[in-house]
């Protein structure tokens, strides 16, 4: 994705310094993307409330998950395609572009999606809060 127009300066400086390093690279048409073969960089969360930390790193890990196993990317998408309703899609974008997401960003909208359902159980009618959980109760 081309990320030149809505990254931070801060975010801009991370990106060349994950470039620089060979952890991502740019593709023909400027897009940034991992570079194959290389490590994953995974978030890093902060708060005093350990379950809040832990369910952010398991969101992140997700996305990491996504990137580095293509048949699960893969079903993912398919998912996405095949497996909800224009209405479940519409609602998704909905809440991303609420949070500012780029809902133009296919990528992004379907690797959010499966962080999403599979870390909060809350907002996916799973019960208690937080990630990792053995879904409804």
């Amino acid at each position: 994705c081309n990320l030149s127009n809505v990254l931070t300066p801060a975010e801009a400086s991370l990106v060349a310094e994950l470039l620089r390093a060979g952890v991502l690279r740019t593709e023909k048409g400027g897009g940034v993307v991992a570079a194959p073969s290389q490590p994953v960089v995974l978030a890093v969360a902060g708060s005093s409330n350990r379950a809040e930390v832990r369910d952010a790193l398991l969101h992140e890990a997700m996305h990491m998950v996504f990137y580095t196993d293509e048949r699960f990317a893969a079903a993912c998408y398919a998912y996405w395609d095949d497996g909800m309703h224009d209405k479940e899609r519409e609602e998704w974008v909905r809440f991303l572009r609420e949070l500012r997401y780029n809902v133009e960003d296919r990528e992004l909208v379907v690797n959010e999606l499966q962080a999403y359902m599979t870390t909060e159980r809350q907002m996916f009618g799973g019960g208690d809060s937080g990630g990792g959980g053995k879904g409804k109760k």
